[in-house]
């Protein structure tokens, strides 16, 4: 749960941080994809192995979480050694 993000994650700042820190330079989101209702029905629904909720519970549950679900493309370098 935790890899896919449902059991929490690290804060943008943070991950970009830890990017930093592991010697990458440059750091840029270039792209972000917030994820609507639908996709996060569908994210709820398929990509959690062996949660078993049903369709109305998801239902239920999606649009609490319209807006803070989100993936993000980042760009940056490795710094010169």
């Amino acid at each position: 749960l935790y890899s896919a993000c449902v059991a929490g994650a690290i804060s943008e700042q943070a991950y970009l941080e830890g990017l930093a820190a592991a010697g990458l330079e440059d750091l840029e989101v270039v792209e972000r994809l917030v994820y609507d209702q639908s996709q996060l029905v569908g994210l709820i629904s398929c990509e959690i192995p062996g949660l078993e909720l049903s369709e109305e519970l998801i239902q239920e549950i999606a649009p609490e979480v319209v807006g803070k679900v989100w993936s993000a493309k980042i760009s940056g370098r490795r710094a010169a050694q």
